[in-house]
């Protein structure tokens, strides 16, 4: 029985050979085609209505009666040297010393808990979005009340904020209550630098109601508030640490593309115009 069937399963299998080998080789190269990665990429946000025009009244309020009591206490009477600062590193004409007295002093004297409790319950949900976005895991953390996770900021008369990062921290963010128009920017160091072409910054301009958050370990300032009129913000960080967020990659967004149209580029080609310019010629 089975010699008969013998001849057609080689007609099969010589068939099935036909179909499945692959077409001879065609004249027409492959399209070009590139991969393009974004890395070391920095998300930087800006979160507006967090606040009800009324909240962001309040919590001012409670920042600048803080701050009346901070001057009233320290006045002339400033501290002339802080535990673990050099008097080689700072001086009493050092205006962003000021600032560092006020987080000083926060740490005995912190907002009350009513605006602690407001500021971080916001600041926390844009943590979570901004992770979101980002398609990274985020750890769930407590609040934290008192100035190493919330506290104040008022800078006027020249008052600034040194380059800094902020330890044990993940996130940072400021929201900003009041905003004079001198109001000193937010100037975040390219992470990439110091040396050059990386040694610029970036400024994100403070925006009254404006919740600014960015990776905690982005060395930053904010720039001097020169008149008199304050420039009133409140900070928060988020606990944890952004390598745990990014370290598994440096590769934030990858883009392909193919080019239609085969070749198009061999038809033509570059040469200098009359100005010394290049510009691109037909063939």
């Amino acid at each position: 029985m089975i010699r008969p069937l013998l001849p057609l399963l080689s007609l099969f299998l010589l068939c099935s050979a036909w179909v499945q080998s692959p077409p001879p080789p065609s004249d027409e190269p492959p399209n070009p085609s590139a991969s393009m990665k974004l890395l070391w990429a920095t998300p930087v946000v800006e979160y507006d209505n967090l606040f009800l025009p009324s909240e962001l009244s309040d919590i001012k309020a409670a920042v600048l009666s803080l701050h009346a009591a901070f001057l009233a206490q320290h006045a002339g009477d400033r501290p002339k040297e802080k535990a673990g600062r050099s008097k080689l590193a700072h001086t009493d004409a050092d205006r962003d010393q000021v600032n560092e007295e006020f987080f000083e002093y926060q740490r005995s004297h912190p907002l009350s808990d009513a605006v602690l409790h407001r500021v971080w319950s916001r600041f926390m949900h844009a943590c979570e979005r901004f992770a979101s976005e980002l398609s990274i895991p985020l750890e769930v953390q407590k609040p934290f009340y008192g100035p190493q996770w919330c506290w104040a900021s008022v800078q006027a008369n020249t008052t600034f904020h040194d380059v800094h990062t902020h330890p044990m921290s993940a996130f940072a963010g400021t929201l900003y209550l009041a905003v004079p128009a001198d109001a000193g920017a937010l100037s975040l160091a390219d992470p990439r630098g110091p040396m050059p072409p990386f040694q610029y910054g970036y400024r994100v301009p403070p925006r009254e109601g404006t919740l600014t958050l960015f990776p905690a370990t982005v060395p930053h300032s904010v720039l001097p508030t020169p008149g008199g009129e304050p420039r009133v913000s409140i900070s928060c960080n988020y606990p944890g640490n952004w390598k745990h967020y990014v370290a598994n990659s440096a590769v934030l967004e990858e883009r392909g593309w193919e080019e239609e149209g085969g070749r198009a580029f061999e038809n033509y080609g570059y040469a200098q115009n009359e100005k010394g310019e290049m510009v691109r010629m037909e063939l």
